[in-house]
């Protein structure tokens, strides 16, 4: 597989926190103006940040409220546990040797409250909260600067999320997505790849890894000398299009860039005597 990098998410993603949001942010919103919510129609708030909800909310002190809203999060933290399967995922992708990261809208002080009591940040060398960037999911801003402060190529980062928000921020960053269905149970948002289970993610790997193989062994399937942007298949189909019939490949000589030449290897011990001579 071409990635390099597995980020998470973490609410939906990580630790399952539907329950323990939902209702605490009900609670808020009930004390603070009188309206109780459904739970249904806040689900919105799953994914951002808890600023951006409680606008979305009109709420307009929004430092007090999220207060509030901590207070009362810390009544459902019996409600909050890792999603069944990801401790074994992390241990696997540990071993495969891939970087692991998170970028989450929660603040830092969040992630510390909420998240490390679980045991499991060890995992991750870099994480990005909502206080590490002006803009938010979906934003591309977050993941961007996962990419920056982990000195990688955008190209190598596979991002695991669980709602819209985490799918358009991949998605103007231009990093692949993969959805944690076991946290959405929404298979309509978009994304490059869906994930029934944790265990889903290194069979992926595991499957672009053989793809890679494949793409590296057979030559239709090899980027035209000519053109990268286009496969050899993708070539002779567009050129047989052209011409108006069919075109087989029946033979072909392969050579490796830099094959025959021979290299010149020198003696550095040898050239420094040589000099002093």
């Amino acid at each position: 597989m071409k990635y390099k990098h597995i980020v998470f998410d973490i609410d939906g993603t990580l630790i399952d926190t539907e329950y323990a949001v939902l209702h605490s942010l009900q609670e808020t919103i009930k004390e603070l103006s009188g309206r109780k919510i459904p739970c249904s129609e806040l689900r919105f708030a799953l994914g951002i940040t808890g600023t951006d909800a409680l606008k979305k909310l009109e709420i307009k002190d929004t430092s007090y409220a999220i207060e509030l809203w901590d207070k009362n999060m810390r009544n459902y933290t019996n409600n909050i546990k890792v999603f069944d399967g990801i401790v074994e995922l992390l241990k696997n992708l540990l071993s495969l040797d891939y970087k692991m990261g998170i970028v989450t809208s929660k603040t830092r002080e969040e992630f510390t409250h909420d998240f490390c009591p679980f045991g499991i940040s060890h995992y991750f060398k870099t994480i990005i909260c909502a206080d590490d960037t002006q803009e938010h999911k979906p934003n591309a801003a977050p993941i961007l600067k996962y990419v920056e402060l982990s000195k990688t190529d955008h190209r190598k980062v596979l991002y695991i999320g669980d709602s819209k928000y985490d799918s358009k921020c991949a998605e103007n960053a231009g990093i692949d997505f993969a959805l944690a269905v076991w946290g959405s149970h929404n298979k309509h948002i978009k994304a490059d790849y869906f994930l029934e289970k944790p265990a889903n993610v290194a069979e992926k790997i595991v499957e672009g890894r053989m793809k890679k193989f494949f793409k590296e062994i057979c030559l239709l399937d090899q980027p035209y000398v000519k053109d990268g942007d286009m496969s050899v298949q993708q070539y002779t189909d567009a050129t047989a299009k052209e011409l108006g019939g069919d075109i087989k490949i029946k033979s072909f000589v392969r050579f490796e860039k830099g094959e025959g030449i021979e290299k010149r290897e020198d003696n550095f011990a040898d050239e420094v005597a040589n000099m002093v001579k």
